[in-house]
């Protein structure tokens, strides 16, 4: 006999799971607050979030927002970087500080008995890092070893290349480093760009944990009643509109590659588009997983990659769909040719009924371990500030992704699967580049060839 639950049948309906409720309120300064209750540790989350990031660098200082969420750590107004690092492990505590494009992070996790060193500590960090020159200068280094060891590899290269072709010069296209932007960054330049992004009055304090959740609101609220008005704002989505693209191809040379890296990108819905979660389902079916069609169609029949995935990834502004692999040289146009017979059968909107089931049972099922602990619960909260939605967005998630119909997922790939507004790029060796020309040139298509020297999609530093 086994010792396991008796389980519902394969595919039957999951346990409905809600998002814990939580407390909120905005304050004057436009500094949101909020809280949510999970109590089956005792350990507590502490997080500042805002609106604003990389996309608020410089042009011509890209690679400054990843310096920043670094440099940030090594000492504050009232810590130095060795007592920092004392006061956090004295109560066995965990800091995160990020910079992405649209979001910036400072984090600390703790046990909750120590919340009030951990609210200390986040707002110390967000609000009052010294920025040292000497731990600007070791950062700079670091960074630099990384980023030059990112251009040698093929798939960074393919990855950077398609963002670009993708986003142009819009924020999203810019490279998170560039070997410029790097050099130009100093302690003047950081300082402005932390003055600018991490400011309360678009900033969200989020407390997840064994918490009363009204209790804390309150005496947050209380605690940062004095704040000044709202400070700089980043643009609004209005102004930054992404254009759609043409369709092209990029072969991008890497002497003796062993490997060809390929990427497919296409634009997709933001977060909040209506047509969201079909696009999701959509990508589900064409790329998302082990079970997707890229995967058992160029792995398991073709046997053309070990892997081939896609993903939607959806910003303020705009989202997108890429596709990447890899493959030996001698497969590379083989694989470019079945990846795009993949786009093109989503464009052509064959959704099958079962391939629709199964991605639509993998997102129910795979979604409450997106909210496993607090980390989890924080992360989803601070998403639903962060592109607007309803504080109780992710409670009726599952729900939704169950009502959406077939007839919506195969509009939905009809509408963002466009061969005709996609980007192709091949990062490899001349050999296996000069078959893949050949194949679009047989297509008709046009191609543009070059190498790692390259470097426009830096953003022109």
């Amino acid at each position: 006999m086994s010792d396991f639950p008796s389980q519902p049948p394969l595919g039957g309906d999951p346990k409905p799971w809600s998002f814990p409720d939580q407390a909120s309120t905005t304050l004057p300064s436009g500094l949101r607050i909020a809280s949510i209750r999970m109590p089956a540790l005792p350990i507590v989350q502490v997080r500042w979030s805002f609106r604003g990031g990389r996309r608020d660098e410089p042009v011509g200082a890209f690679g400054s927002g990843r310096m920043l969420q670094s440099v940030m750590r090594h000492g504050t107004e009232q810590f130095s970087s060795a007592a920092l690092a004392d006061a956090l492990d004295h109560i066995g505590a965990r800091m995160s500080t990020s910079l992405a494009c649209d979001s910036a992070m400072v984090s600390v996790s703790a046990l909750s008995s120590h919340i009030g060193h951990a609210l200390d500590l986040a707002e110390e960090v967000a609000f009052r890092p010294i920025l040292p020159e000497e731990a600007i200068d070791r950062e700079r280094a670091k960074a630099l070893e990384v980023h030059r060891h990112d251009r040698l590899q093929p798939e960074a290269l393919a990855g950077a290349w398609l963002a670009w072709r993708l986003y142009g010069s819009h924020p999203y296209g810019r490279q998170p480093t560039t070997e410029a932007g790097l050099k130009r960054t100093d302690r003047a330049l950081l300082q402005s760009l932390h003055a600018e992004v991490f400011h309360p009055g678009h900033g969200l304090l989020l407390v997840v944990g064994d918490v009363d959740p009204e209790a804390m609101v309150a005496s947050l609220a209380d605690r940062y009643s004095g704040l000044n008005g709202q400070g700089p704002v980043s643009p609004p989505p209005s102004g930054l509109q992404v254009s759609a693209i043409g369709r092209s191809a990029t072969l991008v040379e890497r002497p003796r590659s062993q490997q060809t890296a390929i990427g497919l990108g296409m634009l997709g819905p933001t977060r909040t588009a209506p047509d969201y979660l079909s696009t999701r389902l959509a990508n589900q079916v064409f790329g998302g997983g082990a079970s997707s069609r890229l995967f058992m169609e160029l792995r398991e029949r073709r046997s053309l990659t070990y892997g081939a995935y896609s993903v939607l990834d959806s910003g303020l502004w705009a989202g997108d769909i890429m596709a990447a692999l890899s493959c030996a040289s001698d497969k590379s146009a083989e694989a470019v040719g079945a990846l795009s017979e993949e786009v093109q059968r989503m464009a052509d909107g064959i959704v099958e009924a079962d391939a629709l089931g199964h991605a639509r049972r993998t997102l129910i099922g795979a979604f409450p371990q997106r909210a496993s602990g607090v980390g989890g619960v924080a992360s989803l909260a601070n998403a639903a500030w962060l592109h607007r939605m309803p504080d109780q967005v992710w409670s009726g998630y599952q729900a939704e992704i169950g009502a959406v119909s077939r007839q919506a997922v195969t509009e939905a790939s009809q509408d963002w699967f466009r061969p005709e507004r996609s980007a192709l790029v091949v990062v490899g060796a001349a050999e296996a580049l000069d078959a893949v020309h050949a194949s679009l040139d047989a297509a008709g298509l046009s191609v543009e060839r070059t190498d790692m020297s390259d470097a426009r999609f830096e953003g022109g530093t």
